[in-house]
């Protein structure tokens, strides 16, 4: 792990598995393939602008898997590859399959990070202060 966590072993568990998963996450979406498109360009002499672009079409698709949950609320639908969960929680966790994806190939210390974010957002105030909603 990158960053030093406290001794709470909910955090460092949690940390410690969420890396792991999204290692395994990558591995298994290098494995079927769809991450070969980038690969074959990293001799291109533009290829940093391309990796801008790659990275780009990457978080758009965790969009996407958003704006189907949205629609899964919306129609109250169940989801296509697991018809005994609603579409909702099964997108839900495409965005974090994704997202583990992304941070797997990109060696980002994802499960600190959240952990991280989870202790600055305790602290915040309620509403964040001022903000209506």
């Amino acid at each position: 792990m990158s960053t030093p966590l406290s001794y709470d072993p909910v955090e460092y568990d949690f940390a410690v598995s969420l890396n792991a998963l999204a290692e395994r996450a990558h591995a298994n979406s290098r494995a079927k393939g769809f991450w070969s498109c980038i690969d074959d360009l990293k001799t291109h002499p533009r290829f940093a602008e391309i990796e801008v672009m790659w990275k780009l079409s990457r978080i758009a698709l965790i969009h996407s898997e958003a704006s189907e949950a949205l629609e899964g609320i919306r129609k109250d639908l169940k989801d296509d590859h697991l018809p005994e969960r609603s579409m909702e929680v099964a997108e839900l966790a495409d965005i974090i399959v994704r997202c583990l994806d992304y941070a797997g190939a990109y060696n980002l210390p994802l499960g600190e990070v959240i952990v991280e974010k989870m202790r600055y957002n305790s602290g915040r105030p309620f509403m964040h202060g001022d903000k209506k909603a």
